[in-house]
């Protein structure tokens, strides 16, 4: 019986697989990585867009109904799931690492057999729920969507596994177009909120379907003779229940779980503010947080295969998460916190002062995220459990109770307290687990700290000097070009946000294309000084 940490026991180590250098596992997460940044550099401008027409369009009642669908979906994926995506990753990850292809299309069966036979009727049954009072067309493609989508997803888990996330990247930029162009298009005909979230899982549709195509030829036979969904790998299911739970409770504090709570007041309208606010959050760190989606996979192997290499990937994961995120949040806090009455109208003047603080942690979670995805890959899903629920009774006792007087502000409140509690706890674990010291921990994420800091003091000087009188898009640009400069001098004289090290494997995944960056951060003064090399 395999104990949290430890490989899953399965078949044995000699099954017939190859097994792939430490290197090589990296240089895979580097270059899913990567496309992953195309995908967003691509997507996301799209998608800005096309969230300021359908917020514009559904106005601040119809959004809030928008963001109750998606918010709803999202955990009932989450339950429907029960964790055995997460478990078929983590135990897919550390079969691949260890080359033991016969334990990987094993569990690629089995997991095929949960997502046909279990989740998917019962997630097109949920959508039939959800969307009852829509017209029977509307109802009708949502639950088919849905459930093409479940009986399809078991190749997503396994390339996701085996750290194939590069095409996946590349699937996902060309769907991505396309699903941003159907939902502008249903908000626009038809100036509702569930023929809308009914397009995008439509078009998302796609994804599984294309990626079967892509996935090697073993898994896609694995994948068309499912078995049943038992007999799982010793610790599997427990792994699996744990993390269903666990799950559940970081999803309800990192999601707009809050909205709902809104919604039980009767403030409609005040939860559509709220979930632009938070939507934004995300929106903005999206790219990042895709980036980095290749860490989880990743994680997994690397602690499979070589423990000893661990703290140094999550220190070098943190310090080049923060110099992606250090942009952000000098950039595109002030830009959107002061201009939303301008960019999605006067009905969401109040967006812009919500999405201050949630632009702030939703970054830091980015940074963090390398720490929370080698947690994840310890296996202690209990420990996962007790961390969010925390954090989940924080967030839902103060938002519940700050409601009645605060409005969407308590949502706020609610939700940054939640963050900031997880985000710590998880932290102070897994430096416990690794042996990591406060101080390394620190001195990596201590660039955008101050990148923070700079960022949310000019964003809240421009907006007390909008509110004063002063033009928008002034207060913007100058409290932009402010936050960047003040941004990067703390981190020059902090001593810089990478190192030599940190470069050397950006270069050795992508020897063509890394050297303009590399150059770039150069002459930004943004190498610590004690590693530098002329």
């Amino acid at each position: 019986m395999s104990t949290p940490g430890n490989v899953p026991s399965g078949a044995e180590p000699d099954s017939g697989g190859v097994v792939p250098a430490v290197g090589a596992l990296q240089n895979a997460a580097m270059r899913g990585t990567w496309w992953t940044a195309v995908q967003g550099a691509v997507v996301l401008p799209l998608s800005f867009i096309v969230n300021i027409l359908v917020a514009r369009t559904l106005g601040p009642h119809g959004y809030g109904t928008l963001a109750t669908y998606m918010a709803a979906y999202g955990l009932m994926v989450t339950v429907l799931n029960a964790g055995i995506s997460d478990a078929t990753i983590q135990w897919g990850a550390s079969a691949f690492a260890r080359g033991d292809r016969a334990l990987l299309v094993s569990l690629a069966r089995r997991c095929a057999g949960f997502h046909i036979l279990v989740e998917a009727p019962l997630a097109a049954l949920a959508a039939l729920i959800l969307l009852h009072g829509q017209s029977a067309s509307t109802q009708a493609v949502g639950a088919a969507a849905v459930g093409l989508t479940m009986v399809a997803g078991t190749t997503l888990v396994v390339l996701t596994a085996v750290s194939q996330t590069a095409p996946l990247a590349k699937l996902n930029l060309v769907v991505g177009i396309a699903t941003q162009l159907a939902v502008v298009t249903a908000a626009v005909r038809s100036h509702s909120a569930g023929p809308t979230w009914v397009a995008r899982l439509a078009v998302a549709a796609a994804i599984p379907l294309a990626a079967w195509a892509l996935a090697p030829k073993d898994i896609r036979i694995a994948t068309l003779k499912p078995l049943m969904p038992w007999h799982w790998p010793t610790g599997f299911v427990r792994f699996s229940s744990q993390t269903l739970v666990a799950g559940l409770a970081g999803s309800l504090v990192f999601s707009r779980c809050e909205i709902f709570i809104l919604d039980a007041y009767g403030m409609a309208a005040g939860a559509g503010l709220y979930a632009l606010a938070a939507g934004l959050a995300v929106q903005i760190t999206s790219p990042v947080d895709a980036m980095l989606g290749p860490l989880t996979p990743a994680a997994a192997s690397l602690v499979a295969a070589n423990r000893d290499r661990v703290p140094g990937a999550i220190l070098r994961g943190i310090r080049l998460s923060g110099l992606a995120t250090a942009p952000i949040v000098t950039l595109a806090l002030p830009t959107i916190a002061i201009l939303s009455p301008i960019i999605y109208g006067h009905k969401f003047e109040k967006t812009g002062d919500l999405f201050v603080s949630l632009g702030v942690i939703s970054c830091l979670q980015s940074v963090l995220h390398p720490m929370t995805a080698f947690l994840t890959a310890w296996r202690r899903p209990l420990l996962l459990l007790a961390v969010s629920g925390a954090a989940l009774g924080v967030d839902l006792g103060l938002t519940v109770a700050l409601v009645p007087s605060w409005g969407p502000t308590a949502a706020v409140v609610g939700n940054t307290a939640g963050q900031i509690i997880s985000l710590a706890v998880s932290v102070t674990l897994l430096r416990r687990f690794v042996n990591l010291s406060a101080h390394a921990v620190w001195q990596a994420l201590r660039p955008f700290c101050w990148s923070a800091v700079a960022g949310a003091a000019v964003t809240v000087g421009g907006l007390v000097a909008y509110r004063a009188g002063l033009n928008a898009w002034l207060s913007a640009s100058t409290a932009l070009v402010a936050g960047t400069l003040t941004a990067a001098g703390l981190i020059h004289w902090s001593g810089g946000a990478v190192n030599d090290e940190d470069l050397g494997a950006v270069r050795a995944s992508f020897p063509r294309m890394s050297g303009p960056l590399i150059g770039c951060i150069r002459r930004l003064g943004l190498i610590a000084r004690s590693t530098a090399v002329a």
